[in-house]
């Protein structure tokens, strides 16, 4: 998977703190043109790159299905790790959201969205029914 943003995509989507980030790139490479495509790594390893600016970045990535697949994966990994956190009666629902997830990634159908989209929306449900019993349980 061979990700690239370009100033111009930036320009697009409106990115923060732009002219600094284009500054740092050109300290790299001096004569890279706004529509230039320039890998991912390239510009997660500058000094003005955050770990929000790189989530951020995949919004503005091309191939964009590549990105949102690189994204998916990465959020659905993080949800994995804070799942032993879950209430144990709701892993369930919230496991079938990161598989529904991770299926989409692997094989980006219609099927599987609309699939991934109806397990996410029982996981929130999950987490508002999680909400309501601690806002119960607190008073």
């Amino acid at each position: 998977m061979n990700l690239t943003l370009t100033i111009a995509s930036l320009r697009r989507h409106r990115a923060c703190d732009l002219d600094e980030r284009i500054a740092d790139l050109r300290r790299v490479l001096p004569d890279v043109r706004d529509d230039e495509p320039v890998p991912l790594a390239t510009w997660w390893a500058l000094p003005s790159s955050s770990v929000e600016d790189r989530w951020w970045s995949l919004r503005a990535a091309e191939p964009a299905l590549d990105a949102r697949r690189l994204g998916v994966r990465a959020a659905c990994r993080a949800a994995r790790r804070v799942l032993p956190l879950v209430r144990e009666r709701d892993r369930p629902v919230c496991l079938a959201a990161i598989e529904a997830a991770e299926a989409w990634a692997e094989e980006p159908t219609d099927q599987r969205a609309h699939a991934s989209a109806a397990a996410a929306r029982a996981a929130n449900a999950a987490n508002a029914a999680n909400a309501a019993y601690a806002d119960a349980n607190a008073a």
